[in-house]
């Protein structure tokens, strides 16, 4: 299972298709489930990540950008200033 945040999800979205086009997924299509934009902000600014999805037994791998080096902003603030 991959899931990004706003900040990770091009890197995320090429991975995917990466993953897709060698057929390194053990079935279907549908076997690789993407999360997208998964990351949010409460109304005091604070950043919180959700997974609609039930991740319990599954290996959940998250893609966030920790710096943005354009900006310099930190991680919490990398997804809502790109």
């Amino acid at each position: 299972m991959l899931a990004s945040c706003r900040a990770g999800s091009e890197m995320a979205g090429l991975v995917v298709e990466r993953i897709r086009n060698l057929g390194m997924q053990s079935g279907t299509e549908d076997d690789l489930l993407y999360l997208k934009n998964v990351d949010g902000q409460f109304s005091d600014s604070e950043t919180v990540a959700r997974l609609e999805q039930d991740v319990r037994g599954k290996d959940v791998y998250l893609f966030q950008a920790l710096l943005d080096p354009a900006s310099g902003q930190s991680v919490d603030y990398n997804s809502w200033h790109f």
